[in-house]
């Protein structure tokens, strides 16, 4: 049983907009309470891309990576064998580190936790929901 890794060259996506700049992490875990990106575990690859120069980065086929641009749009996925990133879910607003949790941990196999939204009753959060988590954080009550 081989337990070598299949490595490939990945191009790492620029900002929606095509001018926003761009930061790329490989995920390796997930804290049990996410409040903002610093609760996600991994390795920074590629540097915080210029929208005109195409970056790349060596990563093992099965790498889960997020994607943030300077807007605050981000985006999880996961490495494929041609090189590109399959992504398996969006945020388009600032607050993308709760409502991207349960999609990471699912992508790198951790048993999930229940994140706010769902404790809420919400299911996808609206990006205007977000504004009103900020608020919550903001006042110490999450």
């Amino acid at each position: 049983m081989s337990t070598d890794l299949k490595m490939v060259h990945v191009i790492l996506p620029c900002g929606r907009n095509g001018r926003s700049k761009v930061w790329h992490r490989a995920i390796t875990s997930v804290a049990r309470q996410v409040r903002n990106g610093y609760d996600y575990q991994g390795d920074f690859v590629g540097g915080y891309s210029d929208p005109r120069v195409e970056r790349r980065a060596e990563l093992a086929v099965g790498t889960v990576v997020i994607s943030c641009d300077s807007q605050g749009d981000a985006r999880v996925g996961v490495v494929n064998g041609d090189g590109g990133i399959d992504v398996t879910k969006t945020c388009p607003a600032k607050g993308w580190a709760v409502v991207l949790a349960g999609e990471t941990r699912r992508l790198l196999g951790i048993e999930d936790y229940p994140d706010a939204a769902m404790d809420w009753g919400l299911g996808e959060i609206a990006p205007q929901s977000l504004n009103y988590i900020d608020r919550l954080r903001d006042e110490g009550v999450y």
